[in-house]
C-alpha cells in the first residue's frame, strides 16, 4: 500500500513537471510561423480596404463636385429669363391721368428691378393695361398710358426675356453672335435665384489633357457697369475638367430665331472630370477608376419658352425686350 501511494506521487510529481516544462523549441517555431501567416493575411486584407477605401473616397469627392456643379447649373438654367422685381409688385403712388401718344409720369412705390423698355402690368379689371415704360428714375417713370388709374394700383412685370440665354446665333440663325453664348461659355440672365433680384451669369468651361480645366460661375446684378465686371470674380465649381473623349463641347444649344429674337429652347451640358488625387491603389490616373463624364441633355429655360410662345401667338406684349446693361455686360 505505501509502495503504491510512493508510485502515485511521483507520478504526479513528474506530470507536474512536465506542465511547467512549457513548449519545445519545434513547438514554438510552428506556433509563431503559423501566427506570421495569419498576420500576413490580415495586414493584406487591411491593406486592401485601405486602399479600396481610398479609392471610394477619391471618387466621391469627384462625383459630389460634378452632381453639385450640374444640379446647380440645371437650377438656374429652367429660372433663366425670368423677370422680377422685388417683391413681385409695387403700387402706384400718384393718379395717372391719360394723354394718349403722350408719355406720362408715373410715381411708383420703388423702381428697383425697372429698367427703360421694361414691359409693365398696371392695374385690374377695366383698368388694367401693359405698357412699356421709359425715363426710369428714383422714384419713377413715364409711359404712354391709354387708361387712367389710382394711386394705390399694383404694378407687377409681364412675360418674360427671350434672351434669357444669350443664343450663340443671331434671330437669322446662321449667322454667329460673337457677343452670345458658345461652346464653352454660357451667358444668361433673369431673377436666376428667384429672389426678385435679376441677375446676369456666366458660367465657363475650361478643358485641358493634364487635368487643369474648370468649371466656374460668375454672377453680378444685371444693373452692373462693365468696368465694374471684374469685381465679381469667376467661383470655381469643378475642378479638373478634361476634354470630352468624343470631342463634345461643354455647352451646345437649341434656338429659334422669331421676330428679332434669338429663343434657346434647349442646352445640353457634357463635361468630363477626373480625380483630384491618383487612385490609391494603381498609383495613376486609370480612365475606370478616376474619371467621369456628366451630361445633362435637353435642359429647357421654361421662361424663354414661354416667351417664345407668347411670340407665336402674336402676344408680343408679354415678350421682354433685352435690358441695355445686359448688353452691355455681354462683351
Amino acid at each position: 500500500m505505501e509502495m503504491e501511494m510512493m508510485e502515485m506521487q511521483k507520478r504526479r510529481i513528474t506530470s507536474r513537471r512536465r506542465r511547467q516544462a512549457g513548449f519545445s523549441l519545434i513547438e514554438l517555431l510552428i506556433v509563431m510561423g503559423i501566427m506570421v501567416m495569419v498576420s500576413g493575411i490580415v495586414m493584406s486584407l487591411l491593406f486592401d480596404m485601405t486602399m479600396e477605401q481610398g479609392s471610394v473616397m477619391n471618387r466621391g469627392q469627384m462625383q459630389s463636385a460634378v452632381r453639385g456643379a450640374t444640379e446647380l447649373l440645371q437650377q438656374e438654367l429652367t429660372q433663366a429669363g425670368r423677370v422680377a422685381i422685388p417683391g413681385d409688385t409695387t403700387t402706384l403712388t400718384n393718379v395717372i391721368v391719360p394723354t394718349p401718344g403722350t408719355p406720362v409720369a408715373a410715381l411708383v412705390a420703388s423702381t428697383t428691378g425697372m429698367f427703360n423698355g421694361m414691359v409693365l402690368m398696371i392695374g385690374s379689371g377695366m383698368n388694367f393695361e401693359i405698357v412699356a415704360i421709359s425715363n426710369v428714375g428714383a422714384t419713377g417713370f413715364s409711359a404712354d398710358f391709354q387708361r387712367g388709374h389710382l394711386a394705390g394700383e399694383v404694378i407687377r412685370p409681364a412675360g418674360a426675356f427671350p434672351t434669357g440665354v444669350i443664343s450663340d446665333m443671331m434671330p437669322d440663325e446662321v449667322t454667329v453672335d460673337p457677343n452670345g453664348s458658345n461652346a464653352n461659355l454660357l451667358k444668361m440672365y433673369g431673377d436666376i435665384n428667384d429672389d426678385g433680384n435679376m441677375v446676369y451669369m456666366e458660367y465657363a468651361c475650361t478643358q485641358a489633357a493634364d487635368g487643369s480645366g474648370r468649371l466656374t460661375r460668375r454672377m453680378m446684378p444685371f444693373t452692373t457697369l462693365p468696368a465694374a465686371k471684374p469685381n465679381f470674380p469667376p467661383v470655381t465649381l469643378v475642378r479638373n475638367v478634361l476634354p470630352n473623349a468624343d470631342g463634345a463641347a461643354c455647352f451646345s444649344y437649341q434656338s429659334d430665331g422669331l421676330l428679332g429674337n434669338s429663343y434657346v429652347q434647349n442646352v445640353a451640358v457634357t463635361i468630363t472630370v477626373q480625380t483630384e488625387r491618383p487612385d490609391p491603389r494603381t498609383r495613376d490616373y486609370n480612365i475606370d477608376r478616376t474619371r467621369m463624364k456628366k451630361s445633362l441633355l435637353n435642359v429647357s429655360p421654361r421662361n424663354v419658352y414661354q416667351a417664345w410662345w407668347a411670340a407665336t401667338q402674336n402676344r408680343n406684349q408679354y415678350v421682354q425686350p433685352t435690358p441695355q446693361s445686359v448688353t452691355d455686360l455681354l462683351p
